[in-house]
Parts: structure tokens; C-alpha cells; sequence
């Protein structure tokens, strides 16, 4: 769907009367959102799930059920996800629904993968591989066999890999599905970066953020610059890896992904022992950088736009802690392609109140 379509829809699902159509609508603003936004997202799957009981819409509901499983399941929320797989999976067999079915296994692949339990990994990435196939489904048959790739890949069997990813790229170009054409790309791209093949490796993240700058994937473009950053890396090319980084950075702010943006410092932090450019000095309020950067590992952490003082330069602050449970308030802000720590204190009374209300 083009996303310009999406805020008419959202008031199209508010202002519909019947609630099997208002239940689909929630659905598909759901999906679309999932990416870019997953917290909007779970709140338009949580509605459609209770209006779809209400209205007992079995087959809708099994769609909300797994888009619920898999949000929770991307914000690292395991327990949670699991329980809704499981009920996905259980609704699916009633049913008969086996895209459902699939599809559940799918989400119970992801979550054991998560957790290096490779063997139930693998027993559900297959069992979804065989049932996408009974369907028939081509975009379904590229992301499980994407998904058995990147087991391996986690495995480090790298031939495995590329062979899996290479037969989901070739399917989705074959279909010209251009979400799954991105992610093949990402995929087949890690496996030549693993290699040490950074030149081509290049050309497919290059090929992959086209595609995601066009189809309006946010979070997948940032992801592209994070790995573009550590290509430049690799070929010490530090500035334009300090621009890519920082790309990333920005799009992973906007979207509040904590996960990826903690994986930006982490690189940052690799990238300047690399160059030798490591910040060790302490910023204000005898904070040391390596506790600004522990903040970004460490759940929960709250990121703001600091708009009344974003005239000159977009800045934030945030609220989180520290290994040693040191609360810390963070203003930064990205200057001459670089992240700037900008201050950094103790949380004041009020602070640390409104932090622990909403943790």
C-alpha cells in the first residue's frame, strides 16, 4: 500500500460503521506500520483483536494474533510473543488456515533464534518452509527460506547461508516483490562482508537502501547505513563511515529504535579504538563517555526532541541508566557528522520520578 494512503485510512477505520471492515482496516494500518513504528502498530493489532471476538472473526483475529506475536517479538518481548505464537498456532489449526499456520511457526522460528535455541529454530523455519510451499505462496517461500539462512548464518556456515538467501533473492526477483528484495540483498551482502568481499558487499546494501528509500522502509534504510558505515570501516574510509553512522543514527532517533541505535555507539565506539579518535575526556558533572554509551545498552531508556533547543541543530535527551545503575539525563545531537554527547548529568529528583513511573 503507498504509505501517502495510510492517514486516510487510520480516519476511514475510526469513522467505519461495520466492525468486520473497521477490524481489516486495523489490520492492514497495522502491517503497515509494524516496520517503522512498531508501538502504533501493536496498538491498531490490539484493537483489531478485540473487535474481532466481539464480532467473532476468527480468521481476522488470527491475522492480529500474529501481528501482535511478531511485534513483541521484534521489541526483544519473548514471553509475550511466545504465548501469542502459541495461541496463533492453536487458532490456525482450528481453522485449518495453514498461511496462519505457517506464519506462526514463522514467529516461533524467530523467537528461539533469538534465544540461540538453534535446534527449535530449525524444527519451525522448516515446518513453515514446507507449509508456505503446500500454499504456494512466493513471497512466503522467499522469507522462510531467508529465515533458514539466516540460521545458518547465526550457525557461522556461511555456504548454507548464501545458498538459502541466494534461492529467496532469485524468488522475489522472480516475483518482483520488493520488500523481499530487499531483504535478500541485506542478507547475501552480510554473508560477503563475513567474506571480506567488501566491494560487493557494498553494492548490494547500495542496491537494498534504493529499494527502502523508494518503498518508504525507514528502519531498513538506517539499517543500510549502519552497514554501509561498516564497509567504510573495513576500507578505511573513516569519514565517510562517520557519515553513514550517523545516517543511521538520525533514522533510528526518529523512529525511537533503541536496539539499533545502541548498536550505532557500538560500532562508533569500535570505529574510534579502530582510528584512534577514542573520547576518554569527562563531560560535565564528572560523567565519563563510557557511561554515556553504557546508557544506550541498558532497558529502559527514553529518548525526547529537545525542540526548544533544535533552532540551530536537532538535539534529544534521554533518560536511562548505567551498568553500575547510575541514572543519567543525556542531551546529544550529530555535528559535522559526528554523535555529540552534549551534556550529561545525574537525574534530578523530578527526572528520575517521571523515569521510574514509566519504566
Amino acid at each position: 500500500m503507498d504509505r501517502s494512503n495510510l492517514p486516510s485510512l487510520i480516519v476511514s477505520a475510526e469513522k467505519a460503521v461495520d466492525s468486520s471492515d473497521k477490524v481489516k482496516m486495523y489490520i492492514r494500518i497495522s502491517e503497515e506500520l509494524k516496520y517503522n513504528y512498531p508501538d502504533k502498530a501493536l496498538e491498531y493489532a490490539q484493537k483489531a483483536n478485540e473487535l474481532a471476538l466481539n464480532v467473532m472473526d476468527d480468521p481476522s483475529r488470527l491475522k492480529a494474533v500474529i501481528l501482535m506475536a511478531d511485534i513483541y517479538r521484534a521489541t526483544a518481548e519473548y514471553k509475550t510473543s511466545m504465548m501469542f505464537s502459541m495461541e496463533a498456532k492453536e487458532l490456525a489449526t482450528q481453522l485449518g488456515d495453514l498461511t496462519g499456520l505457517a506464519e506462526s511457526h514463522r514467529v516461533l522460528g524467530g523467537i528461539y533464534i533469538d534465544l540461540g535455541d538453534y535446534k527449535q529454530a530449525s524444527d519451525h523455519f522448516f515446518e513453515c518452509l514446507k507449509l508456505t510451499e503446500t500454499t504456494g505462496d512466493k513471497q512466503a517461500i522467499s522469507r522462510a527460506l531467508n529465515n533458514i539462512g539466516y540460521l545458518y548464518f547465526e550457525q557461522q556456515n556461511n555456504d548454507k547461508a548464501l545458498e538459502y538467501y541466494i534461492r529467496a533473492l532469485m524468488l522475489a526477483r522472480a516475483n518482483t516483490d520488493t520488500v523481499g528484495i530487499s531483504r535478500g540483498l541485506n542478507n547475501v551482502a552480510a554473508i560477503h562482508f563475513e567474506l571480506n568481499r567488501n566491494d560487493s558487499a557494498e553494492k548490494y546494501i547500495r542496491e537494498a537502501a534504493s529499494i527502502n528509500i523508494r518503498i518508504g522502509q525507514r528502519l531498513w534504510e538506517g539499517i543500510n547505513y549502519l552497514n554501509l558505515g561498516e564497509i567504510k570501516t573495513e576500507q578505511h574510509r573513516y569519514d565517510d563511515a562517520l557519515k553513514y553512522y550517523n545516517m543511521g543514527a538520525d533514522i533510528f532517533v526518529e523512529l525511537k529504535s533503541m536496539t539499533r541505535l545502541s548498536t550505532v555507539y557500538l560500532n562508533l565506539s569500535d570505529f574510534y579504538s579502530k582510528t584512534g579518535n577514542s573520547e576518554k575526556s569527562r563531560i560535565r558533572h564528572n560523567v565519563m563517555q563510557g557511561e554515556c554509551e553504557q546508557v544506550f545498552f541498558n532497558e529502559p531508556i527514553m529518548v525526547f526532541s529537545d525542540v526548544k533547543h533544535s533552532q540551530e541543530e536537532s538535539r534529544w535527551y534521554l533518560l536511562g541508566k548505567t551498568d553500575a545503575e547510575r541514572f543519567l539525563f543525556i542531551v546529544f545531537t550529530i555535528r559535522n557528522n559526528r554523535i555529540r554527547i552534549i551534556s550529561a548529568r545525574d537525574m534530578n529528583k523530578k527526572e528520575r520520578v517521571f523515569y521510574n513511573e514509566q519504566a
